[in-house]
């Protein structure tokens, strides 16, 4: 399982695998306000930052910053990377982003009644 840490910047990786949970901080100080994270096409991590326009992929073994994904108008709040339509789901302010895996735009969607949208899930329906 990995977390983020809003004010610390971390990346921590939790074994949830025995009764008791060890963590391994992977790095510090990646981003400036990390909020959401998910495993993308690759097996990296991809964390969003609120304080950035940039969202960024991080090796998930290392820590270390691979490089840029993609570019927003403003910081972000979650990720979300759907394996079934191989792309990631990203909310920035009232937007919801869709990318594909090289962090092209693909589709969009805003609700300025929704205010800052903070997270997202995606769920399949069978009609």
């Amino acid at each position: 399982m990995w977390v983020t840490g809003y004010f610390s910047g971390a990346i921590v990786r939790y074994d949830i695998s025995s009764t008791t949970a060890s963590s391994t901080r992977i790095s510090t100080a990646l981003t400036t306000r990390s909020k959401g994270i998910t495993r993308g096409h690759n097996d990296n991590l991809f964390v969003t930052d609120a304080d950035s326009t940039v969202l960024y992929e991080y090796d998930d073994v290392t820590g270390s910053r691979v490089g840029t994904f993609a570019t927003f108008s403003g910081g972000q709040s979650d990720i979300w990377y759907d394996d079934v339509s191989e792309t990631y789901f990203v909310t920035s302010s009232q937007t919801i982003y869709q990318l594909d895996t090289a962090g092209n735009t693909v589709n969009s969607w805003t609700d300025a009644s929704m205010g800052t949208i903070s997270a997202v899930a995606l769920t399949y329906t069978e009609w």
